[in-house]
């Protein structure tokens, strides 16, 4: 009877002193061996992994600019001073290589724009970059051709109006121009201040908006930089 009353208290104290043991032997017996690694981490441990490639956005490389997000939305100038064979043929390179690089978890639209506005999708609605969309697309970018004038204000609201109908987490704008808004017969400063002050009332979501200023002269850096500004993206300069 003593070494029974001996035997009981010293499994109690066990079990009081390391609580955890019983578990762990419990877990052992019930599962069939599962390790004290495997104890070690958190329930979801195993799937992290596979969220973080879900939430990892998409590199995509513009004119030599690196840009991030899953949402890609292009304002792109093809104006007459794009009017170049070398020069708008690099153009519709960039937006292909672009296009035939994203995944399926991407969302993306394209504007051309100089007296009148093309976009893809037309029916203003972001397209989703599966294959046929994505074939779709590259068509339509190498169907356009430069013309005259410079409207960039119908392009960059587009965008906006794709990326405000966007399920994308990370939206990204990129405008492409040499940022001298001619169109038609509208006073050049003026309508450059008209842009500025209707792309920030509309940008509500707060999107990057991106610039890229184009050419080695005629050009106005100074109102790319201002547009990249005000909407929190960065503004590069390429020949």
């Amino acid at each position: 009877m003593a070494r029974r009353l001996i035997s009981f208290v010293a499994l109690a104290v066990v079990v009081v002193l390391f609580p955890c043991a019983s578990i762990v032997f419990s877990q052992e017996g019930s599962r069939g061996g599962a390790s004290k690694e495997n104890l070690d981490l958190p329930f979801d441990a195993l799937s992290e992994s596979e969220d973080d490639d879900e939430k990892a956005p998409e590199v995509i490389v513009f004119y030599a600019q690196q840009y991030e997000g899953d949402g890609f939305f292009y304002s792109c100038d093809m104006s007459g001073s794009m009017n170049q064979e070398s020069k708008f043929k690099k153009l519709q390179r960039e937006v292909i290589k672009n296009v035939s690089q994203f995944s399926e978890k991407v969302q993306f639209g394209i504007c051309f724009f100089n007296n009148a506005l093309k976009k893809f999708p037309s029916n203003g609605r972001p397209a989703d970059a599966n294959p046929a969309m994505k074939a779709a697309a590259i068509a339509f970018v190498m169907s356009a051709t430069p013309g005259r004038g410079s409207c960039s204000k119908p392009a960059l609201l587009a965008c906006l109006q794709f990326a405000s109908q966007s399920s994308s987490k990370r939206k990204v704008i990129i405008h492409l121009s040499d940022g001298v808004n001619k169109c038609n017969n509208l006073e050049l400063t003026a309508y450059n201040q008209e842009i500025l002050a209707e792309v920030a009332a509309r940008n509500t979501q707060r999107v990057k908006i991106n610039t890229i200023c184009i050419g080695s002269d005629h050009v106005d850096e100074e109102w790319m930089r201002k547009l990249a500004f005000q909407n929190n993206g960065q503004a590069s300069r390429v020949q």
